[in-house]
C-alpha cells in the first residue's frame, strides 16, 4: 500500500470503553478513514457457552458487540 502510495495505521485501544475510539482517531486517522478492520473480541473461560453466567455472558457480548458497534460508528 505504501509503495503506491497510500497510508496505513495500526493501534490498539480499549473496544468496550466508550470514548477509547474516538481519542485513537482523533490521534491516527485526522484526515478520515476509507478502510476498517475491525478484529475485536475477548473470550470466555473454558466452559460450554449454555453454562455462562449472565455477568460473564454480558461481558462477552458487551465488549464483542457493543464494542463493534462503537467502532462502526465512530468511524462514520
Amino acid at each position: 500500500m505504501r509503495a503506491e502510495g497510500a497510508e496505513a495505521t495500526a493501534g490498539s485501544f480499549d473496544a468496550a470503553a466508550p470514548g477509547a475510539l474516538r481519542d485513537f482517531l482523533a490521534a491516527h486517522a485526522g484526515d478520515g478513514i476509507d478502510v476498517a478492520v475491525n478484529n475485536l473480541g475477548v473470550s470466555h473461560r473454558p466452559t460450554p457457552f449454555g453454562d455462562l453466567s449472565e455477568n460473564e455472558l454480558d461481558r462477552v457480548l458487551g465488549t464483542d458487540l457493543r464494542g463493534l458497534a462503537r467502532c462502526l460508528c465512530a468511524c462514520r
